[in-house]
């Protein structure tokens, strides 16, 4: 079975309020429940731009994105 561990996750916040705390609570527990992921942030504004998209496909095997409000 395939798991996180090990594996590179994307976190998308496109700025609105609230966004950033939802995903950083979903961070702490990626990272207790699967040893060695790593996390890269991505912050724009919706909509991402293409090159952004570009970077979170080529740099990560999941993305997770947050709104907030």
């Amino acid at each position: 079975m395939d798991t996180l561990a090990g594996k590179t996750i994307g976190f998308y916040w496109n700025t609105k309020a609230g966004g950033d705390v939802a995903l950083q609570r979903v961070a702490e527990i990626i990272q207790k429940d699967f040893p060695g992921v790593r996390l890269n942030n991505y912050v724009h504004h919706y909509p991402a731009p293409s090159d952004m998209i570009e970077d979170m496909l080529s740099q990560c095997d999941a993305v997770i994105g947050s709104t907030g409000d």
